[in-house]
């Protein structure tokens, strides 16, 4: 198991509790927001992270899949 502390942001709008999460210590794995303008942000700003547009079909196989972490 990993030391690492991650985490999955959710409706995640322009990334601020992820900068939250990353001043704590955290590193965001994926983000999750349909609107275009914050969508387009996160791009912008978190260009290694995969950013989801549809919460409703975000599904464990797709997280797995697109962020290279290892289901366990």
């Amino acid at each position: 198991m990993s030391d690492r502390l991650t985490h999955v942001s959710l409706f995640s709008g322009i990334g601020g509790l992820d900068l939250a999460a990353a001043a704590a210590g955290f590193e965001t794995v994926c983000q999750c927001e349909w609107a275009d303008y914050p969508f387009y942000i996160l791009q912008k700003h978190w260009t290694v992270v995969t950013t989801f547009r549809d919460i409703p079909t975000f599904t464990k196989e797709e997280f797995f899949e697109n962020t290279g972490i290892e289901q366990i």
